[in-house]
């Protein structure tokens, strides 16, 4: 299943952007806003889903290196 994972998500890397190509961006600001919402409230719904896990902080180191690209 793992690999089966990663074999997808190098299919798919970047195929976000393939529906933005079709409008003007400018200097990109408003569109990295709306995926870092977009990110935020499938992060939401998935912690619904699994019924409001309780919040443990050292988890946000993950989520810190991930967002600063570390």
């Amino acid at each position: 299943v793992g690999f089966a994972c990663i074999a997808l998500s190098c299919v798919f890397w970047g195929s976000n952007f393939v529906p933005v190509k079709e409008f003007p961006t400018g200097n990109g600001l408003y569109y990295q806003w709306i995926m870092a919402m977009g990110i935020w409230l499938t992060g939401l719904v998935a912690y619904l889903i699994q019924g409001c896990p309780p919040f443990i902080p050292i988890l946000l180191i993950g989520g810190f290196c991930w967002a600063t690209g570390l």
